[in-house]
């Protein structure tokens, strides 16, 4: 399903769409995604993007590691991805089935992120790429990706009307299961956040370490339903000084 939709899919806003909350991408990426990333990034950073669309992360992620890898499942995302990014000589683009990262060697990444596409992804393929994740992880690696939690809402009769096409049987619990029954990834953090203003926590930032041996450590798990509100604080701030700033105008606070 994922395949034929994001194949079919009307691109001609590259993706910006899914960032109006925040006003645009680098608001998203600056205020929202590295502080919970940026100390795993650095210039000798191996990183693997799952699902970057047309690349409306990539182009802020690439900035801060050495190489990336860009997977999709979509065989005109990699393309567009392969011409917007032409002159970067640190990305590498696959095409692969949707839940395997079998292209890449053993203990070969240091970063594997995802943010805003495997929300779509059902169980089966959350709990396909985890043990992948753990095998191309190096001892140390990290791994952050954006999950539905809908079945979590679902048991609990308390979904939102609209559920943005979240994947219905995933949860931050299943994940975090998921994560135990192998060898070296542990699941470290899980936030739950909330996508729209009904602050409903459908989805959910779960963060993993490979390590070897396992910690033992139980998950940091917490609710953040103040993250769309943030971000439209965020929009609210860009249009605010942005827009006057363009008429070189305005009134008073």
């Amino acid at each position: 399903m994922n395949q034929r939709l994001w194949s079919g899919y009307d691109w001609r806003h590259g993706g910006e769409e899914w960032s109006a909350n925040w006003g645009d991408t680098s608001n998203l990426w600056y205020a929202t995604l590295m502080p919970r990333v940026s100390a795993w990034l650095g210039g000798d950073v191996r990183a693997v993007e799952i699902g970057p669309g047309h690349g409306r992360l990539t182009e802020h992620l690439k900035d801060h590691c050495a190489s990336v890898v860009l997977v999709d499942i979509a065989p005109n995302c990699i393309d567009f991805c392969r011409q917007r990014f032409a002159a970067a000589t640190n990305l590498e683009f696959v095409v692969n089935d949707g839940s395997s990262l079998a292209f890449l060697p053993d203990a070969s990444i240091d970063l594997v992120f995802s943010f805003d596409s495997l929300v779509h992804a059902d169980r089966e393929v959350l709990t396909a790429y985890l043990p992948e994740i753990e095998r191309v992880l190096r001892v140390g690696g990290r791994a952050l990706l954006h999950h539905s939690n809908l079945a979590a809402l679902l048991d609990e009769g308390s979904a939102p009307e609209s559920n943005h096409m979240r994947a219905r049987d995933v949860s931050a619990d299943i994940v975090a299961q998921a994560a135990e029954q192998l060898a070296s990834l542990e699941c470290r953090t899980q936030e739950l956040i909330s996508w729209d203003a009904s602050l409903r926590l459908i989805d959910c930032i779960s963060t993993f370490e490979r390590r070897v041996p396992r910690s033992g450590a139980p998950v940091d798990r917490f609710h953040n339903p103040e993250f769309y509100p943030r971000a439209r604080e965020l929009r609210a701030l860009s249009e605010r000084y942005q827009g006057r700033a363009a008429a070189g105008a305005g009134d008073g606070p």
